[in-house]
């Protein structure tokens, strides 16, 4: 059996383990946290991409994609598709709800930049995940179906604009952090192989060139997409894109 496949039966079974309605035993706890810190980085990278690495939408994202797959686990059917994929479908489908939500309050307000009260969330590793409350997001219409392609035609452009030289290597480092299977240690040693023998770098370096890549996609995206920026550190960021 490949290594996938026992991967998916594994997460598989903590999902039936924590999807039987009204069990609040230990053992469901259990497996609901191990079924959550499994998947955590996995939904923390696919709502950054699908908001345009906007961490405070993708904060409201990956909690309400949660939320969604703790209500919905008794409902998964790996028939149709592996966990990962179906955590994976959730996760946009949210994200695309948030940024109705938030273009909607955005073109009424003098400060695109700022959420609303109500969108203040957390990341992955931060949300309670003993007894979440019972929210799901609405299922996407097809109007988002295709905003969710024109962010992600734009999160590739802009992946593309960033600075590839060999020291910071934005669009790498970038790029290497998009991969869940991926730690900074990781990333370190293959951006190390891109640079002069004489040159250096560690893992809190890697840490300060994905912060920076990051801010400069926001930037790119937004302008992109048509959104203002309040901040200075936004608007440098898209200069420094170029774009």
């Amino acid at each position: 059996m490949k290594r996938d496949d026992i991967e998916n039966e594994e997460l598989t079974r903590l999902l039936r383990k924590f999807g039987q309605p009204g069990d609040g035993s230990a053992a469901v706890k259990m497996a609901h946290r191990e079924f959550y810190n499994r998947m955590a980085g996995a939904l923390d990278r696919q709502a950054l991409q699908a908001t345009g690495f906007n961490d405070d939408l993708a904060r409201q994202t990956v909690q309400e994609a949660w939320c969604r797959i703790v209500t919905g686990a008794q409902d998964y059917d790996p028939s149709r598709a592996s966990v990962k994929t179906w955590v994976n479908m959730i996760t946009r489908y949210c994200a695309l709800d948030v940024l109705r939500v938030y273009y909607k309050h955005s073109r009424f307000t003098d400060d695109g930049a700022k959420l609303p009260d109500d969108m203040s969330g957390n990341m992955a590793g931060d949300v309670p995940v003993d007894d979440p409350d019972d929210i799901a997001c609405e299922w996407p219409s097809a109007a988002d179906g295709i905003y969710g392609d024109q962010i992600q035609r734009a999160v590739r452009k802009c992946l593309e604009a960033l600075p590839a030289g060999k020291n910071p290597n934005y669009r790498l480092a970038m790029e290497l952090a998009l991969d869940e299977d991926l730690s900074y240690a990781d990333m370190t040693v293959e951006l190390q192989r891109t640079l002069p023998p004489d040159v250096f770098i560690n893992a809190e370096q890697v840490r300060g060139w994905v912060k920076k890549a990051r801010e400069r996609m926001r930037g790119c995206v937004s302008r992109k997409l048509g959104m203002t920026s309040a901040s200075t550190g936004k608007t440098g960021a898209s200069k420094e894109m170029g774009e």
